[in-house]
């Protein structure tokens, strides 16, 4: 009974090693992306859209932390939809894209946004400032800089297919990882080409928050 254990152990070890071969280690897959799916019951809208996540930042002294999201609004409560128009006047486009600073310094007010698909150039309106105290460590005081972007829904689309996504505003430049353009990819998917019949969602959301 014993030499029969041993035996069975032994192809078990024996299959193993061919799978992830000598000295590796099973492949780990990374986190599913997430998105916030969020419900506002007093103007009845949907919003939709990516958690905010680290994006790589590289030049500017005063860069600080740097995050980054996409999401789009829609009438009603959705899963999927056609994304209403955002932003004011002229400017109104599908998706707001949206990134957050937290430093010690005002650093991003009045700069023009730059982004970059696989090398290629996109051009995205310039973006909405706001600015407010973050914290205070001792005699430090951090400060919270949001800036915010309106772009068609088929810019997000081209943003989610690309292998690499760039940005640079002002002398601070950046990079969204994989994990954050699957995240855009799987939005993306939530959008329906054509008006159809929407799928409702259960009671009981949680409040949407209209700003990003």
């Amino acid at each position: 009974m014993r030499t029969g254990r041993i035996g069975f152990y032994t192809l078990v070890l024996i299959a193993l090693t061919v799978v992830c071969g000598p000295g590796q280690q099973p492949r780990k897959t990374a986190a599913d992306p997430k998105l916030e799916t969020t419900y506002d019951q007093f103007v009845a809208e949907t919003t939709v859209g990516t958690e905010f996540t680290p994006v790589k930042v590289s030049g500017g002294n005063d860069a600080g932390q740097l995050d980054f999201r996409a999401a789009y609004v829609c009438s009603g409560n959705l899963t999927s939809c056609v994304p209403k128009p955002l932003g004011a006047g002229d400017d109104a486009a599908d998706v707001m894209l949206v990134l957050r600073a937290r430093s010690t310094a005002w650093t991003y007010q009045d700069l023009p946004l730059k982004l970059s698909a696989d090398g290629r150039r996109i051009e995205v309106p310039a973006p909405v400032w706001e600015g407010k105290p973050a914290s205070k460590s001792g005699d430090t005081l951090y400060v919270e800089e949001t800036l915010t972007t309106y772009v068609p829904a088929q810019m997000l689309v081209r943003l989610s297919k690309a292998k690499s996504v760039r940005g640079e505003i002002g002398t601070v430049k950046f990079k969204l990882d994989m994990q954050t353009i699957r995240a855009l990819r799987e939005l993306a998917r939530g959008i329906q080409a054509e008006p159809g019949q929407p799928k409702s969602r259960a009671r009981g959301s949680r409040r949407a928050n209209r700003q990003p």
